[in-house]
């Protein structure tokens, strides 16, 4: 796996928050995969300006090889995110807590290449 692509880091009282970028290519549904800090909470997903899916999903994996899906937490559908362009989305950290290795999945095959943001913090 490549190293993550970090676009953006700032600190302020105690808390480090780092954004990462995926990418889904044109045509594809699942991004690129990034591995998020060790002990980074992911708080928030950004989308760009045009997107084609109304959802996003993920899948994790714990060696950066073999991906599952996330379920919700009763285990009954894919845990997913209902999104729409130019959207800075909350996300709690205790829906992700734990995950290293992720992919963004979209309910659309995207009719361009499209940067999503992952933002993650860290309490120093």
């Amino acid at each position: 796996m490549a190293n993550p692509t970090v676009i953006g880091q700032s600190r302020d009282a105690g808390t480090t928050v780092l954004t990462y970028e995926f990418t889904i290519l044109n045509g594809a549904t699942v991004s690129d995969a990034v591995e998020i800090q060790i002990g980074a909470e992911i708080v928030g997903i950004i989308t760009p300006a045009a997107i084609t899916g109304t959802a996003l999903s993920f899948q994790s994996s714990v060696d950066g090889t073999t991906y599952n899906n996330v379920y919700s937490y009763d285990d009954t559908a894919d845990l997913s995110i209902a999104i729409a362009a130019s959207k800075d989305v909350s996300i709690d950290p205790s829906i992700l807590c734990g995950r290293s290795n992720l992919k963004i999945v979209s309910n659309g095959a995207e009719g361009a290449t499209r940067k999503i943001l992952l933002l993650t913090r860290t309490i120093n």
